[in-house]
């Protein structure tokens, strides 16, 4: 069984790669990584939510959820990462 690389878990939450002009007119950005469900810690003590869209960590416009895991992955020992998101009103 493989990860599909557009949609994985990670960091106790479901996320999904989006991109392109349908989801663009739904969440108001070109693409993200938008967060269906947060099941567990670090996500639900981060205050992440349903329905966010992560546009950036550690300062790196996100390309991929493959790219927020490496990202999370250096990140192991302080367990730390800067996120940017925009949250549905």
């Amino acid at each position: 069984n493989r990860l599909d690389p557009e949609s994985a878990p990670l960091a106790g939450a479901q996320l999904v790669w989006i991109h392109g002009d349908a989801w663009e007119s739904i969440f108001d950005v070109a693409s993200g990584v938008l967060v269906t469900d947060v099941f567990s810690d670090p996500a639900r003590s981060s205050g992440l939510k349903v329905g966010d869209v992560i546009l950036r960590a550690d300062g790196q416009d996100l390309t991929s959820v493959a790219q927020l895991r490496r990202i999370v992955d250096t990140h192991r020992s302080d367990r730390t990462v800067e996120l940017q998101i925009v949250r549905q009103k």
